[in-house]
């Protein structure tokens, strides 16, 4: 059980790296084109229609990111604690 446990969370950990990676690259792509088709002087931010979805997958990203260390954490202080049969404490 432990194993398929430690596969999954990798499995999930190498996508949402990759996931942001990606999306690193997709800034960067946004970034350089802005600067291109207009001059220095004129506000350079991206147009929000182009990445609107940036926030939408981030926060999906750092919230199963959360769950994840969550799941991850909690068999290591249980094992941990003293007293393993109270939920509070561990």
């Amino acid at each position: 059980m432990q194993s398929k446990i430690q596969a999954l969370f990798r499995f999930v950990t190498f996508s949402l790296v990759a996931a942001l990676l990606y999306l690193m690259y997709m800034d960067y792509l946004v970034y350089n084109a802005q600067h291109e088709l207009k001059p220095a002087s004129v506000n350079d931010l991206p147009e929000i229609k182009k990445i609107f979805w940036v926030p939408i997958i981030s926060a999906f990203a750092l919230f199963a990111l959360k769950r994840q260390i969550k799941n991850a954490a909690k068999p290591i202080f249980k094992h941990i604690t003293k007293d393993q049969e109270d939920k509070e404490v561990w």
